[in-house]
């Protein structure tokens, strides 16, 4: 969940979206879209979708640990470039600036007589369930051949991958001459971000766009990077801590 928030008189789900251009929910389909400035359509999932599964597991929570609190959800898109052409009709939905006037209709649409619930209580329970969020390769979350990206260091000047390594200078690209100590941390920290959590020497080559197993060995071993098994096979991850 993105928010809670606790009420005597009931709880109330925050699921927020950074989606610009103009949105449209089919309340007979079920499907939600975005059209850009462009008019490209996007087919996206609805993210009521997402916050019906939220509601549902936090009214099995109350149940098991006995709170008894009506549940209530609302979306919230916070780009400031979003239009909304159609809503769902049985959802609340809206922009960062209506967020409090929809809550106060939600408290409005709660049973009038207090619960009594401790919700220090409530929240000291929620605090020891909570597990810590593990974030996924964006290419596996969005099922992307990470065979279709760009090999090679990026540039943050030009943004070309044409950072290539120059023994004193660090990193020079070949097309705006930028240099950039930094450009292979930079790359090695976009593959754990796109690509996959364990990086192994023939992986680094081909999303660095590097010939030498002996020079990515190298330079794996200049990074502070956790690693498991032997020489040939060795994979390196990031350290917990």
């Amino acid at each position: 969940m993105d928010g809670l928030l606790l009420t005597e008189r009931g709880a109330i789900i925050i699921e927020s979206k950074n989606i610009s251009g103009q949105l449209n929910f089919d309340n007979q389909t079920g499907e939600f879209w975005r059209t850009d400035s462009e008019g490209g359509r996007t087919v996206m999932e609805d993210p009521t979708s997402q916050l019906n599964k939220n509601m549902r597991f936090l009214r099995k929570f109350f149940k098991q640990h006995k709170i008894n609190l009506p549940i209530e959800g609302i979306v919230v898109f916070t780009s400031k470039q979003c239009e909304f052409i159609t809503k769902p009709s049985t959802h609340f939905v809206c922009k960062t600036y209506q967020l409090i006037d929809h809550l106060f209709a939600i408290l409005q649409n709660f049973p009038q007589k207090t619960s009594n619930q401790n919700l220090a209580k409530i929240d000291k329970l929620l605090q020891k369930f909570q597990t810590p969020y593990k974030r996924q390769p964006l290419c596996q979350l969005y099922f992307i051949d990470p065979k279709e990206l760009q090999a090679g260091i990026l540039c943050i000047n030009c943004k070309k991958h044409t950072m290539e390594r120059k023994h004193k200078a660090g990193w020079s690209c070949r097309k705006c001459l930028k240099i950039d100590h930094f450009a292979f941390q930079y790359a090695v920290q976009e593959y754990f971000s796109l690509i996959h959590t364990q990086l192994s020497n023939r992986q680094l080559r081909q999303f660095c766009n590097l010939d030498s197993p002996y020079a990515a060995s190298r330079l794996l071993a200049t990074l502070d990077l956790e690693n498991t098994g032997s020489l040939r096979n060795r994979t390196y991850l990031i350290k917990k801590n």
